[in-house]
């Protein structure tokens, strides 16, 4: 459905746990009701943030409201991609009309001169192309990219690591985001604490979870809005919202209510005796949030539930603080990620033609695509 396949007629639409956007639960409800002229979901949530969520997508579909749409900025690794593709087809191109790619195609006019010149040097280096004269061809390192049938789509297999405890191989996990080392994870009936996590051999080194914390949700539903995120702050401030629910949706959301609405700005939850941060942010935000908390002492201290839209760590009231009167600069968070090349790893692990990237266009691409530090600024009330 969501390749936009016709699948014929579909009497009903059965959405298990929430959408990540507004626009998709629109489109997987487009596909009903082509017979008897009207939509019929079944809406199962196995949650309460869950439940909270397909009820704030829900209610913004109904007033006709879609979540704003972000478009990818400067796509690197697509233009990679591209560029070899063309080379594949035409059998080389002069290396004139190759310097000058982005300016004879205009889908890629916004990537600068500067950064597509540093693209075509890195692919160079790494022999996915290679210089005859004037002339640019495919390098030896394409033939590899060639082996599978899968080089001309940008769909992404799931990029599973190995889990390790002690000399013994556990499972296996995918890798997103929120796998971090300190995080604890469930697998094989147990739960685990990852200790190490090795990116070229896919390997996850964990020792059995004993500080009571629970296991982070392995899943990876997308970014969730900023639309979705604040209409589910709203359903629990205001009551008007849950007239059509029934008694025992009510009684859910009377708890999350008294639990998580306690404060006027920042809204400060204990969880496992921990205090945390229920921002009730889009992933975006969330994610630079903890980036930003991070940042601070170079060290992964705090951790990201973006399925339940909370950061926890040690002294996170302080440290809010702390990043408000640092208010980090783009360049800052550059050189961070700069010094911890995993951390864009773990960003980019949907990204299929990451390895087509020198470090500093992932880290660009990073910071355009994967985190918004204007969103996190305007949160925190920072002022420029």
């Amino acid at each position: 459905m969501e390749l936009g396949i016709d699948i014929g007629s579909v009497d009903s639409i059965v959405q298990y746990n929430a959408p990540h956007s507004v626009s998709s639960l629109a489109q997987r409800l487009g596909r009903g009701g082509r017979t008897m002229g009207k939509n019929i979901l079944h809406f199962i949530a196995t949650d309460e943030w869950s439940l909270l969520q397909g009820l704030a997508a829900l209610s913004l579909y109904e007033e006709g409201l879609i979540d704003r749409f972000d478009p990818i900025i400067k796509p690197y690794d697509v233009l990679a991609h591209q560029i070899i593709s063309i080379l594949l087809e035409n059998t080389g191109m002069p290396l004139e009309n190759l310097k000058n790619i982005n300016k004879n195609f205009r889908c890629w006019q916004d990537i600068e001169d500067d950064e597509c010149i540093e693209l075509l040097e890195y692919l160079i280096e790494k022999n996915y192309i290679e210089i005859l004269e004037n002339e640019a061809i495919t390098g030896r390192e394409t033939e590899k990219l060639l082996r599978g049938s899968e080089f001309f789509t940008h769909f992404e297999s799931e990029n599973n690591f190995s889990v390790y405890s002690s000399q013994n191989k556990i499972g296996e996990i995918p890798l997103t985001p929120g796998v971090q080392v300190g995080v604890n994870i469930f697998l094989s009936a147990q739960v685990w604490k990852i200790i190490g996590i090795e990116l070229k051999s896919k390997k996850i080194y964990v020792n059995r979870a004993v500080d009571g914390n629970p296991p982070m949700f392995l899943g990876d539903g997308g970014n969730i809005t900023n639309e979705i995120r604040n209409r589910m702050k709203s359903i629990l401030e205001d009551k008007n919202y849950w007239i059509d629910y029934n008694e025992n949706i009510k009684e859910v959301l009377g708890k999350l209510s008294k639990e998580n609405l306690k404060y006027e700005k920042f809204q400060w939850v204990e969880k496992n005796d921990k205090v945390g941060l229920r921002t009730f942010q889009g992933t975006k935000i969330n994610r630079t949030l903890q980036l930003l908390l991070n940042m601070l002492y170079n060290e992964i201290n705090y951790k990201l539930d973006d399925r339940e839209t909370f950061i926890s760590g040690p002294n996170i009231r302080e440290d809010i603080n702390k990043v408000i009167e640092r208010n980090f600069t783009k360049y800052e968070i550059f050189l961070y990620l700069k010094d911890n090349p995993e951390i864009v790893e773990l960003y980019l692990s949907s990204n299929k033609y990451r390895m087509l990237l020198p470090d500093n266009l992932k880290i660009k691409y990073v910071i355009n695509n994967k985190l918004n530090l204007e969103g996190a600024k305007t949160y925190l009330g920072c002022r420029d």
